[in-house]
């Protein structure tokens, strides 16, 4: 009896030390926010907005940003941090809440896991720059990557309602997650389970039309979210058109922008803004779709590979201000074979102004996942037949990003990556 209560003193005292060891690790990122808050908010622009949307919701000003009902933005994390706003209006706030959900997270994981692949699982949870320094931001990054490891954990458990649950708020958080619905359907298509294909389909799409008759009423846009033609309009369509008619990124852009104004004429109102996106987005893909499909493709996979975030990190630990973009021209160098070339744009743009502390993350990140990646594709492959599900759920969340993805749009999905990696 003596022997059963000291090991579960052994056991709880080991969890109090890797808490305690996640609390020291996040303060040696939240140091320079704590000393200048604003630099919280100007590392990205979604937190800036995600910021401002919290705190019109804590003030009673509604789902507002800029005086105009926000269509950009889903609901649910505004929402949730607006609650911690009413007590704290700092964007040190939401520090505070993904270090509660961290903690949550890994008294769940310590309950669910053996010890060895907990401990394990637990270090490289803890130490990942990217989750670190992302869970300092008020954006919805964290949190959906907190509902998404659940909602793997209960599909795979087989605790489908929790599942449904889950499924069904993950687009309010992010407007990506309204692909899942169709993998995971095509995943129980597989296995045969024809009854919960249909419902993991239905069910949670069904939910989602709630917000879009919402953006319909307050906008006169059918549509769940404008980042989606907003992305495809600025981001995805004009890298295309830049490499179909070889011209430079931003003027494929002013071309677009010039064809979208020809179409909304004199009177029109946002909702027919985002239908001429739309429109000409289309128009355009048709033209160009083989360089979309090819280019869209391959830079997909930065979102799995690159190290950190450059310039979140070098605005929040330097304090410079980096206005300028420099992803689509290194991504179009480098599909020119200008490689030198666009590495030499990095340097003298980017990693030139990081800092010591910022090159030492960077170095430690490199290190960090290129480690993580080895494990985790040796796990995929030696596990390949039973890692359906996985798979299924990261390829939409890795290959919509395209020229827009990022290290920081892995933080959706890097809690269940390491966690698969280590159960």
């Amino acid at each position: 009896m003596l022997r059963i209560k000291k090991i579960i003193l052994t056991y709880r005292f080991t969890l109090f030390l890797i808490i305690f060891f996640l609390l020291i690790t996040r303060i040696f990122y939240i140091l320079e926010g704590l000393n200048e808050p604003r630099r919280i908010l100007e590392s990205v622009s979604d937190a800036k907005e995600y910021h401002e949307l919290a705190l019109n919701l804590s003030e009673g000003k509604g789902f507002t940003r800029n005086g105009k009902f926000e269509t950009y933005r889903t609901p649910l994390f505004p929402f949730f941090l607006s609650i911690f706003y009413k007590l704290n209006k700092s964007p040190l706030t939401n520090f505070v809440i993904n270090v509660i959900l961290s903690i949550i997270l890994l008294i769940f994981s310590y309950k669910k896991m053996k010890k060895k692949s907990f401990y394990l699982f637990s270090i490289f949870f803890i130490l990942s720059p990217n989750l670190n320094f992302h869970s300092l931001l008020p954006t919805a990054d964290f949190f959906f990557g907190f509902f998404l490891y659940f909602l793997y954990i209960f599909l795979k458990e087989n605790r489908f309602l929790f599942s449904i649950l889950i499924l069904s708020l993950l687009p309010y958080i992010k407007p990506v997650a309204l692909l899942l619905p169709l993998f995971l359907f095509m995943y129980f298509l597989i296995i045969r389970e024809f009854k919960r294909a249909f419902f993991i389909l239905i069910f949670p799409l069904a939910i989602s039309f709630v917000w879009v008759l919402i953006v319909y009423k307050n906008l006169g846009f059918l549509g769940f979210s404008s980042v989606i033609p907003v992305n495809f309009f600025s981001y995805y369509v004009p890298f295309s058109v830049s490499l179909k008619d070889k011209i430079s990124f931003s003027e494929a852009r002013e071309k677009m922008s010039d064809e979208l104004l020809k179409e909304l004429g004199e009177n029109f109102n946002e909702g027919d803004i985002y239908y001429g996106m739309i429109k000409i987005s289309l128009k355009e893909l048709k033209r160009t779709f083989p360089e979309f499909l090819i280019s869209h493709f391959i830079f997909s996979f930065n979102t799995l590979f690159s190290p950190i975030s450059l310039k979140p990190l070098i605005v929040y630990f330097s304090g410079k201000d980096i206005l300028r973009g420099v992803q689509q021209e290194f991504f179009g160098l480098f599909l020119k074979g200008k490689i030198l070339k666009g590495i030499e744009k990095i340097f003298k743009e980017r990693i030139i102004f990081l800092g010591l502390k910022g090159i030492f993350i960077l170095l430690f990140s490199i290190f960090f996942h290129i480690l993580l990646l080895i494990l985790f594709f040796k796990k995929l492959l030696k596990n390949f037949r039973d890692s359906f599900l996985l798979i299924f759920i990261l390829f939409p969340l890795i290959f919509s990003t395209g020229i827009l993805g990022d290290a920081r749009l892995r933080v959706l999905f890097e809690v269940l990556l390491i966690y698969f990696t280590f159960s």
